[in-house]
């Protein structure tokens, strides 16, 4: 019989798993638009097929492209959601902040691997964060970049809708 688990006595850390991701010229095209950047996080020559790794920040929420759809790929999130769905609320999720630590750009059209993990929890002000690690690596195991996403999963607190009062 699986334990319960509530956010008191949430693993940390604890690891979300492994997603291989292979980004495409549009899907990283189609983000950095969405953001107005006309660069579109491409580096070096256009032959080169490099690109920032700013872009895979998005893979927190988005792990399909927009519009362009990824098959068999999750996010960062519906990992933390699939392995502990007691905790986190779909519907209620907020995200707090991001930190990254870029190590090198990558190669657009290859395999990229991230490795996700669940490494913090905290309440603050009646509300419960987690933070959730994604390591990208080639598939040569060269690093590419280090995000921490903040999130809150649940309030206590009753949140207000149409705008701030």
């Amino acid at each position: 019989m699986k334990e319960h688990v509530f956010f008191q006595n949430l693993p940390v850390p604890d690891d979300l798993g492994t997603v291989r991701y292979r980004p495409t010229p549009e899907t990283v095209k189609k983000f950095a638009y969405g953001v107005e950047d006309e660069t579109g996080w491409f580096l070096g020559e256009p032959e080169d097929g490099l690109a920032h790794p700013v872009f895979l920040a998005n893979y927190l929420w988005w792990p399909e492209g927009y519009y362009i759809q990824e098959s068999d790929v999750i996010g960062h999130w519906d990992a933390f959601m699939k392995k502990y769905p007691e905790i986190a609320d779909p519907k209620l999720w907020l995200h707090s902040k991001t930190e990254g630590e870029f190590y090198q750009p990558y190669q657009i059209e290859k395999a990229l691997i991230a490795k996700v993990r669940l490494i913090g929890k905290e309440e603050k002000r009646g509300k419960q964060f987690i933070e959730i690690e994604a390591m990208f690596t080639d598939e040569d195991g060269r690093k590419i970049a280090r995000f921490v996403h903040g999130v809150m999963v649940k309030s206590s607190v009753q949140l207000r809708s149409g705008g701030v009062k």
